[in-house]
């Protein structure tokens, strides 16, 4: 009966569309999709049922999605007006997200308003579910516009997030916690660096301004690479000398280099102006730290120095409390110099979807990328971290003889898993990392196809 019901609904759409592409109606008539939308509405009875008859006509219009768009629009303004409907508009929203991609940001903030509606009316454990999936929902938007530095709208979502999560005691407190922190650092940074940027287009001579805009980029934005920019003849020299090694990738520097490093951004600690800055700071020392004693293996009074100074810089970020938190975050890196390159967005190969980036770091945030076999035959990734690493989650395709390990500094192999096959299949792997693994390590594909490799999603596991 469902099945016929199904057809039924089909044929009427085709039928209607049909009679309004014969008919040149006037402007002021409504349009086939409108005529169509109307004629499920009166069949309907109430809202939950509008919504359901709609989102089974939206599923008919694969091929014509402009009105599958429309279809669906009109199935959410309907599904939310009863709790009756709420599957209904769920659904549409899943088919919004597939069949008009470039309005992902609506839909996600239409998705908030029913996951909303849900929660506010749920009691018990029904709450509790519908509360988790509020907070992940306001969660993911917060982060889409933060890394769109859109930080006053993320800290919004950020404050809604951490209210709900705060009153059912969910585990996300202090995750949200540390998001609000740094979304309002960062807030506070880029004021700062736009009044600083104002004074130097002014007088390109202040040194004081751009000394103060460079420190700025180092500790407010944690960013050696931004701080580079705004370098002169004229500038401090601990900066024109320190800001382009740091804005090497750390495996480049020399073991010397990095413990004269580590002491200068302890240095640069005080020069913070907010508890974030200085974490960042220290977090960069422990970085470094880090790295000279995997390099420095002789016993001797410069690594017994290193490190006390390593603990001693560890205890002063745990005295930061939450602020200093954040520098226990993944930093990751796409080593692109010794890895294959990405296919540029728009590639795909059956049965993958399309590349929505160019970015290798894709897979971390859910996004696929395809690799060019023809440009090498490895990928690889930096990964940076004080917490512990258990492994790392892999989901792809075009699997040849793959190999996947994790590498120390040196080029030790600490885990492996291979080779494995697959061919042109969805494949997923995970690879584990053994107790006491450094924190400082290479995440490595290797794969033999002739033309491409698929890295859908990519997951560390604390």
């Amino acid at each position: 009966m469902k099945r016929q019901g199904i057809s039924r609904l089909a044929a009427l759409v085709l039928a209607i569309l049909a009679c309004g592409a014969m008919a040149a109606a006037p402007q002021t008539q409504p349009s086939p999709t409108q005529k169509l939308i109307q004629r499920i509405v009166k069949s309907a009875k109430g809202h939950a049922d509008t919504a359901a008859k709609l989102v089974a006509a939206a599923k008919t219009l694969q091929d014509d999605p402009k009105i599958q768009v429309a279809m669906c629009e009109a199935a959410y303004q309907y599904g939310i007006k009863t709790a009756d409907g709420f599957d209904s508009a769920i659904e549409a929203l899943d088919i919004l997200d597939k069949a008009d991609k470039d309005r992902a940001a609506t839909w996600a903030e239409k998705r908030i308003v029913v996951y909303r509606l849900r929660y506010t009316r749920a009691k018990g454990d029904a709450k509790q579910q519908h509360g988790q999936l509020l907070v992940t929902m306001l969660i993911k938007t917060g982060d889409e516009l933060a890394k769109q530095d859109k930080v006053k709208e993320a800290i919004g979502f950020y404050r809604e997030a951490l209210a709900v999560a705060k009153y059912l005691s969910l585990p996300d407190v202090e995750d949200i916690s540390q998001k609000l922190i740094a979304a309002g650092h960062l807030l506070q940074v880029q004021s700062a660096i736009a009044r600083l940027k104002t004074k130097l287009a002014a007088n390109p001579g202040d040194m004081a301004s751009r000394n103060k805009l460079i420190e700025l980029c180092l500790t407010g934005l944690d960013s050696p690479a931004e701080a580079a920019k705004y370098l002169t003849d004229d500038c401090d020299e601990s900066l024109r000398k320190y800001v382009p090694l740091a804005a090497k990738p750390i495996v480049e520097l020399k073991k010397d280099q990095c413990l004269e490093l580590a002491k200068w951004y302890e240095q640069l600690i005080d020069k913070g102006t907010t508890l974030t800055s200085k974490a960042n700071a220290a977090n960069r020392g422990v970085g470094y730290y880090d790295q000279f004693l995997l390099l420095h293996t002789t016993k001797d009074a410069t690594g017994v120095g290193a490190s006390l100074a390593l603990k001693t810089l560890q205890k002063r970020i745990e005295k930061m409390g939450a602020v200093g938190k954040p520098v226990y975050r993944n930093r990751l890196t796409f080593r692109d110099k010794k890895s294959m390159k990405p296919f540029k967005k728009g590639k795909r190969y059956s049965p993958f979807p399309v590349q929505e980036t160019e970015d290798a770091m894709g897979p971390f945030s859910g996004k696929g990328v395809y690799f060019d076999q023809k440009t090498g035959k490895d990928v690889i990734y930096e990964i940076y971290s004080s917490r512990p690493i258990k492994g790392v989650y892999y989901k792809g395709g075009a699997i040849y003889s793959t190999t996947i390990e994790f590498l120390d500094v040196r080029g030790k192999r600490l885990a492996f898993m291979g080779p494995l096959k697959g061919g042109n299949r969805w494949a997923e792997f995970t690879l584990k990392l053994p107790r006491g693994a450094p924190n400082h390590i290479f995440l490595k594909f290797h794969n033999t196809a002739s033309t491409w490799f698929y890295i859908d999603t990519l997951k560390l596991l604390r």
